[in-house]
């Protein structure tokens, strides 16, 4: 597959969930997508913006862009890609209202120039690889066997519109048994600073995602977001369950052949 994309990573998964970004790139590698991995690349400023701290956000946002802007000079890629999709958020949305309310007007159109090229890892496989004819090199032994359901990140499907994007990579390409959980779009609790802040109702929320996952009577529950992931991991770790709790990345990467 002759395309090629700038990988950007994100915090938590650079810092918490490495794993997470070594499947997304193992899973691109293996259709033969080239990534590229901008070494100048930082916080996309989330945190900062999340926390009221709009001034150092400004700023990471600048570096951030300035970054992108050059990896895709001297790499030629085609997309800008996270696994990740509080990132692709900020990137595409945020930044705008940001530079727009600081009037940045320079800024803001190199942002918007960039804005077409940013995609979540759910949405590339789903709009680039699975129209594209190109065959994921997975095993096919047992994969009806493997029953999954799949938490919709508040950021996701309410900002992004992800709804069938994940489910289509899991059904046509995986061809696991994926089973719809309750409310698989109301918030698993974490909502950025909001497990901080409202730890009872992060709690109860969690408790909620959970139960209804596990009715499922699924062995893995999935999510494209290192937030959402981090939560109710912890979350199902610390109540004894047993339900793994991973990055879609991470199944697919799972499911490919060994070489």
């Amino acid at each position: 597959m002759h395309v090629t994309v700038a990988y950007f990573a994100g915090c938590m998964t650079d810092r918490l969930y490495p794993e997470m970004g070594e499947a997304v790139i193992k899973v691109l590698e293996s259709i033969g997508v080239h990534v590229v991995f901008p070494q100048q690349q930082n916080c996309c400023g989330l945190p900062a913006l999340n926390s009221g701290d709009r001034h150092n956000g400004l700023r990471m946002a600048k570096q951030t862009i300035a970054t992108l802007e050059q990896s895709l000079e001297e790499s030629g890629a085609d997309y800008i890609l996270s696994g990740s999709t509080s990132c692709v958020v900020t990137i595409i949305q945020d930044y705008l209202r940001l530079f727009e309310d600081f009037h940045e007007t320079t800024w803001l159109k190199r942002t918007q120039a960039l804005a077409d090229r940013v995609i979540d890892f759910a949405g590339f496989m789903d709009r680039v690889v699975i129209p594209s004819g190109v065959q994921l090199p997975v095993r096919e032994e047992k994969a009806s066997e493997v029953v999954v359901t799949y938490h919709d990140s508040c950021q996701s499907c309410n900002c992004l519109g992800l709804r069938s994007e994940a489910r289509h990579v899991l059904q046509d390409l995986l061809h696991v048994d994926l089973r719809e959980m309750a409310q698989s779009d109301v918030c698993c609790g974490f909502g950025g600073t909001t497990s901080i802040e409202q730890p009872e109702v992060a709690e109860r929320l969690l408790n909620n995602k959970l139960q209804n996952a596990e009715e499922t009577g699924a062995a893995i529950l999935i999510a494209d977001n290192p937030g959402c992931l981090m939560h109710l991991r912890c979350g199902a770790d610390a109540k004894g369950k047993r339900l793994r709790v991973l990055h879609l990345a991470e199944v697919v990467a799972e499911r490919l052949q060994e070489e």
